[in-house]
């Protein structure tokens, strides 16, 4: 089995990010009104598309500063699903201190020089990965909510066993008597209809 070249790898999850980034954002934009949540969630895509060509760029060694452009804007995607998720909760997204972030690791990055090489500001770079990854986490895993869950779970299955459910006269044990039906009703019950009367009249002599 054949292992794929680097540059293919980077081509491959390029059309992937792509097409996943193009999903979401069309979604948002038929929707035709947009949220905190959505902004930051398409900042996460667009920056991740960001990513995969300035990886993909950086593999030219006269575009080696796009390293350092592939590294900020993969920290930028992370945070931005973090701001995301806040927002969500309907608290401050915070969007500044994770761009910040970001440009922090691209300019430690440039600072290498040319001849940092592909892991220029590497360090940075993976506590700033680790960072972001284990505060979206907790943002998202940590605010769930299970009981909001199983609450909509009953709700979706209300009907069904409302449709099901037998009415009040089957309920009802052998021998008791049936519901009271009101004065009204009962008289209207007893008057004869129209055609009823005719043909009695017309049988009596």
């Amino acid at each position: 089995m054949s292992a794929l070249d680097t540059t293919t790898v980077l081509v491959l999850s390029s059309v992937l990010v792509v097409v996943v980034a193009a999903l979401f954002v069309l979604g948002v934009w038929r929707r035709g009104r947009t949220d905190r949540v959505d902004r930051c969630w398409s900042l996460t895509f667009l920056a991740a598309v960001l990513t995969t060509f300035a990886y993909l760029a950086a593999e030219s060694p006269r575009l080696w500063w796009a390293t350092a452009l592939g590294n900020g804007a993969f920290v930028l995607s992370l945070g931005a699903i973090w701001s995301g998720a806040r927002a969500r909760e309907g608290r401050r997204p915070l969007v500044v201190v994770v761009a910040a972030s970001a440009v922090l690791v691209a300019v430690l990055a440039l600072a290498r020089g040319p001849a940092g090489g592909p892991w220029a500001g590497g360090l940075p770079y993976l506590l700033a990965v680790a960072t972001w990854s284990v505060l979206a986490a907790a943002e998202l895993l940590g605010r769930a909510r299970p009981g909001a869950v199983h609450a909509s779970v009953l709700a979706s299955c209300a009907p069904s066993r409302a449709r099901t459910t037998p009415d009040a006269r089957s309920r009802s044990p052998p021998g008791a008597p049936g519901p009271r039906r009101s004065n009204a009703s009962s008289r209207r019950r007893r008057r004869p209809s129209s055609t009823s009367c005719s043909s009695w009249s017309a049988r009596s002599p």
